[in-house]
């Protein structure tokens, strides 16, 4: 449990435990909620170093060209993504041409990489 009891510029009165106070940097805290988030997410799914490295706002590459590129979602996965709207999806799931796994994995995997290159959570 974090309750922010109070703050001054860098620092955070918190609850960590019913009977506990703690002060706090907010980076630390961020750093810890990042670091929590970032070990939920499967191996397979984390984008090279590589990668992550050439992203910045002064980069030339738009995070929108990441996961065509990074080489983490099928074709498929990218297809399912990219070329169909809710209806669409609901309509192939139903026909059976796809099923609620593989397009629940393809978002999932697309979420994960959007998560790394925004740097929210990981």
């Amino acid at each position: 449990m974090l309750l922010i009891l109070g703050h001054s510029r860098d620092l955070l009165l918190t609850l960590d435990t019913p009977s506990n106070m703690v002060a706090q940097h907010w980076q630390d805290i961020v750093a810890k909620k990042r670091a929590e988030c970032a070990s939920h997410l499967p191996d397979e799914w984390r984008l090279p170093s590589s990668t992550l490295e050439k992203i910045s706002p002064q980069s030339p590459i738009s995070v929108l060209d990441v996961p065509a590129k990074c080489g983490l979602l099928s074709a498929k996965e990218l297809d399912i993504t990219e070329k169909y709207d809710a209806v669409a999806l609901v309509d192939k799931m139903v026909s059976k041409e796809l099923s609620s796994s593989e397009v629940t994995l393809a978002f999932c995997k697309r979420a994960a990489i959007a998560h790394q290159v925004v740097g929210d959570g990981v």
